[in-house]
């Protein structure tokens, strides 16, 4: 996740605060780990441990505080098991096993996959256009974006028909430039697909 050290430094401190910890001197104007936010973190880390939080005692700017203070979005989840897919090679086999369904188009059911894996708690889908109109609704936790980020699903129109026939999960985007993870795109498993946004016809929001 993309904290900066002075953001995450604010949010000890603040912690830091409101439960009396003693707080050795520290800038929140660099960008820097430096001794007194070693110390920092060990008194927030180490007071989150004994207050039942899963947060292990560390001198060091830790992934643990990091997520204690700023827990990813669903979109970053997402996003994360995209990578994962990708990187790992899922499987139609296993997606369509998963879904219930075989021999057919699968990239909604890679799309629900993914999803899934990342604790979604939406329900699966492989009909893309059933896709597009309970976004439209805000039906089962969907919703339409107009500012795409990774973790969206991103719908393509490619008969220009303003129809939705494919999906796959945004993993970047640089002006029209999109990276994407894809299944059902002429590979057995998973694939990273570079794309621009000339056929998007629908950016999907997942909100739970």
């Amino acid at each position: 996740m993309a904290v900066s050290n002075i953001t995450l430094t604010k949010a000890m401190l603040d912690y830091a605060r409101r439960h009396k910890l003693e707080i050795p001197t520290v800038s929140i104007r660099v960008n820097t780990w430096g001794t007194g936010k070693q110390r920092l973190a060990w008194r927030v880390s180490g007071h989150l441990h004994e207050h039942g939080f899963p947060v292990p005692q560390s001198k060091w700017r830790t992934p643990q505080l990091t997520h204690h203070f700023f827990p990813a979005t669903m979109s970053e989840k997402i996003a994360a098991k995209a990578r994962q897919a990708v990187a790992e090679r899922w499987s139609e086999h296993a997606i369509q096993s998963w879904y219930g369904m075989g021999d057919v188009p699968w990239c909604a059911e890679t799309w629900s996959y993914i999803k899934s894996k990342a604790g979604s708690t939406t329900p699966k889908m492989s009909y893309v256009p059933a896709i597009v109109e309970a976004a439209a609704h805000k039906r089962d936790g969907l919703s339409l974006t107009s500012s795409p980020r990774p973790g969206d699903g991103v719908c393509y129109d490619w008969q220009y028909d303003h129809e939705a026939d494919h999906i796959e999960t945004l993993l970047s985007k640089s002006g029209p430039a999109i990276t994407t993870a894809a299944g059902n795109s002429g590979f057995p498993y998973v694939v990273k697909k570079y794309r621009t946004t000339s056929n998007v016809i629908a950016w999907i929001r997942v909100t739970r």
